[in-house]
């Protein structure tokens, strides 16, 4: 087995945060999602990566799940070489909560349900910062922006490579030709009403792509779709052509991407959308399905804000996310091609 320390660093402190997983394709993207996370747990402002390896053995059973890595800190002096019961030794503890499992224990993440609008708001709010973070961000490549909206972990829901087509490439091709010619549209939409219309007229021009390029044995469906772009417009904030007016405008115009986390986060509140307890992405399949649950959505944020703290849907799945990622919340690393600010949530 081999672990991937990340190094996160403020002034002279420095501390490892190790994370193991089975194979090794994907580690280093999980360790940054990791290193951003760690600068919040200890209040640290910055984090680097530092890809050394590092023997454990014996090697526990460890799931390939990413959302289910051991997260343990060592001294920056640590051997190259210790047992497992040395690295788990030195679990970290969350704000408020125990440490973290071993990943040899760890449990699927689970949605968490908001039962009240109290609970909602507060979630809402609490995410203020989050959401400005991640507005701050900048790049100057739309083709990067589209490649680091993603994580290469979503694309497992999409088995096309027995049909010779790696999901992640078809996406991305094809999404950063569509919003490059869709820029200057996209950049000077003015309402949600303009946004949700290209939102779907983006979602079945994807869909009837990925069908072609498929032969439609492997059709991606209208809400998987509009979950992925949806996932892609929100990064397209960081476009360093884009004014901070432009940016808060844009910003409180965005569709939820609709996943397990923010479908099943608002179930309860939005009866009328009869959301199953099991629901995904797969489940939204209609366009009467998408609109119902974003205007739900959008409805609840308007009701929820006030003067003094306004909440827009983006703050919602950014509060559904979180909820039920409350030890190791997922985090995208920053855009790799240019020089942007702290990382987004996912």
């Amino acid at each position: 087995m081999l672990m991937w320390p990340i190094g996160v660093a403020s002034g002279n402190s420095t501390v490892d945060v190790v994370a193991g997983t089975r194979s090794r394709p994907g580690v280093l993207s999980a360790l940054r999602l990791v290193a951003s996370r760690m600068t919040r747990q200890i209040g640290m402002p910055h984090a680097f990566v530092r890809a050394r390896s590092l023997s454990c053995s014996p090697a526990p059973a460890v799931p390939r799940s990413l959302s289910s890595l051991a997260i343990v800190a060592m001294p920056a002096s640590s051997p190259r070489t210790a047992s497992w019961a040395q690295l788990t030794a030195h679990a970290i503890a969350p704000a408020g909560g125990a440490p973290t499992q071993p990943a040899g224990g760890a449990r699927a993440v689970k949605p968490d349900t908001f039962t009240t609008l109290e609970a909602l708001q507060t979630a809402m709010r609490a995410e203020a910062r989050n959401v400005r973070d991640f507005a701050s961000n900048r790049c100057t490549s739309l083709a990067s922006i589209v490649t680091t909206s993603v994580a290469p972990n979503t694309f497992r829901a999409f088995p096309l490579r027995r049909l010779g087509h790696h999901p992640s490439k078809v996406y991305r091709d094809w999404t950063t030709s569509w919003v490059t010619s869709e820029w200057p549209r996209f950049s000077t939409i003015t309402t949600p009403e303009m946004m949700r219309t290209w939102m779907v007229e983006s979602a079945r021009a994807l869909e009837s792509h990925w069908n072609r390029i498929t032969g439609n044995e492997q059709p991606i469906g209208v809400g998987r779709a509009a979950k992925l772009l949806a996932l892609t417009a929100k990064h397209l904030l960081w476009h360093a052509s884009l004014s901070n007016q432009d940016r808060a405008r844009l910003l409180s115009f965005l569709d939820v991407p609709l996943d397990k986390y923010t479908l099943q986060g608002i179930r309860l509140l939005l009866p009328e959308a009869r959301i199953p307890r099991s629901a995904s992405m797969g489940f939204v399949r209609t366009m009467e399905q998408y609109h119902s649950i974003q205007n739900g959505i959008r409805a609840l944020a308007s009701q929820l804000s006030t003067p003094d703290a306004p909440l827009s849907p983006i703050h919602y799945e950014v509060a559904a996310w979180n909820a039920a990622h409350p030890t190791v919340p997922a985090v995208q690393p920053r855009c790799n091609a240019c020089t942007v600010g702290s990382a987004c949530y996912r």
